[in-house]
């Protein structure tokens, strides 16, 4: 990382100096960095803001933003049920499910149009495009 971003004075957009911070602070809390590392990464940050006239309360925030989009919420510790006490599916379980129903569906509409057409003898519709040679004219 150089030492150069935008400086803080400039008249750039404030959304064109923070980028590089913001790009930074989010490779750095994705890393999988030990917390040694994680902390050398963080000062060479906040020195690079310091050298281009960032102040490091900005960052700070900027950190803690990223944190907080970036963590997952702490899992609730009570199970919500439904009226006759069996626990609802999480969002997960729910998500597993319509894959699930999809897959199943389009694979049961596929056996059906396929039985349909074997029963009448037509072969199932298919759609083809002309196709032509690179650098021919159509």
């Amino acid at each position: 990382m150089t030492d150069t971003t935008i400086s803080y004075l400039s008249d750039h957009p404030m959304e064109q100096k923070m980028a590089a911070y913001r790009y930074h602070i989010e490779r750095m809390l994705r890393l999988p960095l030990n917390r040694t590392r994680q902390l050398r990464e963080w000062e060479t940050i906040l020195h690079t803001a310091t050298s281009n006239n960032f102040p490091t309360t900005l960052l700070k925030k900027l950190k803690q933003q990223i944190q907080h989009k970036i963590t997952p919420p702490p899992q609730l510790r009570t199970q919500k049920t439904t009226q006759n006490g069996l626990p609802l599916p999480s969002h997960n379980t729910c998500e597993k499910s319509l894959t699930y129903l999809d897959t199943q569906t389009s694979k049961s509409v596929t056996n059906a149009t396929t039985q349909s057409h074997r029963s009448t003898n037509q072969p199932p519709a298919t759609t083809s495009y002309p196709t032509t040679k690179v650098g021919s004219t159509v």
